[in-house]
């Protein structure tokens, strides 16, 4: 009898140790296959669209590198621009100064007797083409500065007018040597150093006017190239 009940509690607590067990393994398995399904059935970027995501971040890269490269190359030509503009307001004025200062002097020398003789006459002929020399100065200054930046930056400068200020230059050039001849052969202090006023006058204005030039012929223009070949 005791050997019955013996038997009969040892099954009773194999049935409820073997229960809970059973529960608990069913339940870690359920997790199990529930997390096991996530990893099989949530969506996965493919092959294909990782590298599409990779191909749109390096196209975002590159044009951002083109906009930065762009804004920098526009902040270079604005630069570029407008130190040409700010080079070129004084180099103007200086040039209106040494033009003023050439005509004064010229004639000054028109109404001045200079010495007597074949010296006297040859320095007036020089002065007088001077002086008509000066009207065709300021006549291709103007046209030179009135070309607008809009339309500079476009056909490029006045390359007509810079033609025939060049040339009124390697004229006035010559005149400086003939005026330097003839002060050499003066024997008078104060003619001397009247006539050396107006060769060094001359001198000025030839500077004043050939870095004008160079100025000019170094803007930045798009078309400029092509409108120079036509005014030659």
């Amino acid at each position: 009898m005791k050997k019955v009940v013996v038997l009969l509690l040892f099954f009773s607590f194999f049935l409820v140790v073997d229960g809970v067990v059973f529960g608990q393994g069913s339940n870690l398995g359920q997790g199990t296959s529930e997390r096991v399904q996530q990893k099989l059935f949530s969506p996965q970027p493919s092959g294909n669209a990782t590298q599409n995501q990779n191909q749109v971040k390096t196209q975002n890269k590159g044009e951002e590198v083109q906009i930065q490269v762009e804004n920098r190359e526009q902040e270079s030509e604005d630069g570029l621009q407008e130190n040409q503009e700010n080079n070129i307001v004084p180099r103007s004025e200086n040039a209106r100064e040494h033009m003023s200062a050439v005509a004064a002097k010229v004639e000054e020398l028109l109404t001045t007797d200079i010495a007597s003789g074949g010296i006297g006459e040859r320095v007036r002929k020089v002065a007088q083409e001077q002086k008509e020399a000066q009207q065709q100065i300021q006549s291709h200054f103007q046209k030179i500065e009135s070309r607008s930046g809009v339309l500079k930056f476009i056909v490029g400068p006045d390359f007509k007018a810079l033609g025939s200020m060049q040339k009124v230059v390697e004229e006035n050039q010559l005149r400086i040597q003939e005026l330097t001849q003839l002060k050499n052969q003066l024997t008078n202090q104060s003619e001397i150093d009247k006539l050396q006023e107006v060769i060094q006058a001359l001198m000025d204005q030839n500077t004043a006017l050939q870095d004008r030039i160079n100025l000019e012929e170094k803007s930045t223009s798009l078309f400029g190239w092509l409108f120079k070949l036509f005014a030659r």
